[in-house]
């Protein structure tokens, strides 16, 4: 049952880390304006909300075994690597466009990590 609610939390972020940075992709095109940067700097913080938010609705009985679940499934840990990766290139992303880089390489490489989060999560919970 843990190792369900964790790959629920682990989909549902990936999810919306995907969709947000499809949006900021879209919307940079085709130069970036440093505006974005705010949004850039908000996803992150939007996403760790949505881990508390998914964390405190795990019983309370269950909570502790969702959050060691990465040591016991180092697949797991890999999905959550990958979406913390996801979210600094994210946030390296806005820190660029915030100082006219006009770059998008990380917002792609994030995209990438949070699709492969999503991947793994959808391959294992089945």
């Amino acid at each position: 049952m843990a190792e369900k609610l964790a790959w629920r939390v682990v989909r549902q972020l990936s999810v919306a880390v995907a969709i947000a940075g499809m949006f900021l992709m879209v919307a940079g095109l085709p130069k970036p304006t440093p505006v974005l940067a705010w949004l850039g700097f908000a996803i992150p913080c939007v996403v760790l909300v949505l881990a508390v938010v998914e964390v405190f609705r795990v019983p309370s009985g269950l909570r502790f075994a969702v959050l060691t679940m990465p040591l016991r499934r180092p697949v797991i840990a890999l999905a959550w690597v990958l979406l913390a990766l996801a979210n600094a290139l994210v946030l390296l992303w806005a820190m660029l466009d915030r100082v006219n880089a006009g770059t998008m390489e990380p917002l792609i490489f994030a995209l990438v990590c949070a699709v492969c989060a999503g991947a793994v999560s959808l391959v294992n919970e089945a």
